[in-house]
């Protein structure tokens, strides 16, 4: 795979710049940005920053409660979330709220990030969300990456009769330099990539 095409899931949530595509969907502020296999990715501009926000929504053939149960697997992020390479619970509020640690290989030549998210699950009989936020310094600064300015967005799953619909909301800001170029080229390839890992998982849980 080349360098621009193992672009993050966090890198996902920056600014697309004036290069939209004519004729794109709005609503709501969101613009439709992609479509393929299923997977709808969209982007809406935040006032005041440079940065943008992405929301990517798919339909899961699976059960709800498989999708839910992959989502707060956290200790196996990395099997599915693109880029993640490392992910671990260092420390757990309590059942529903937990710390956990993410470690993201970026692309050449941009440098490694982490973060430490709290994750925290809401869940009702048809509907669950995810809410996860960045909590700044909550651990030792690394010398092989840099850790996240700003990382925050939910994870929505609801049942449904093929299944559930799932939406993955992200807002970010990864700090330090990005390429402008890296990030025109590739801003919303991240969370196609995972919402398809994601589903592909959930469908055939016996695959590796």
């Amino acid at each position: 795979m080349t360098p621009a095409g193992r672009l993050s899931i966090f890198f996902a949530a920056l600014l697309w710049g004036p290069a939209l595509l004519a004729g794109t969907v709005v609503y709501e502020g969101w613009k439709l940005e992609s479509e393929s296999d299923g997977i709808k990715v969209y982007s809406k501009a935040v006032e005041g920053s440079q940065f943008r926000q992405v929301k990517a929504i798919t339909e899961v053939n699976a059960s709800f409660e498989s999708v839910v149960g992959i989502l707060t697997d956290y200790e196996n992020y990395k099997r599915w979330m693109h880029n993640i390479t490392d992910s671990k619970v260092i420390n757990q509020e309590s059942d529903t709220v937990h710390y956990v640690y993410q470690y993201e290989d970026a692309p050449w030549p941009v440098q490694n990030r982490f973060c430490v998210a709290r994750m925290t699950l809401i869940r009702e009989k048809d509907e669950a969300t995810l809410e996860f936020e960045s909590v700044p310094r909550y651990m030792e600064s690394r010398r092989d990456a840099i850790e996240f300015a700003h990382h925050k967005g939910h994870w929505k799953v609801h049942r449904n009769k093929s299944g559930c619909e799932v939406e993955y909301f992200i807002e970010s800001n990864p700090g330090g330099f990005v390429p402008s170029w890296l990030v025109n080229q590739m801003a919303y390839g991240g969370p196609a990539s995972t919402m398809h890992n994601l589903r592909d998982l959930a469908e055939h849980p016996g695959r590796t």
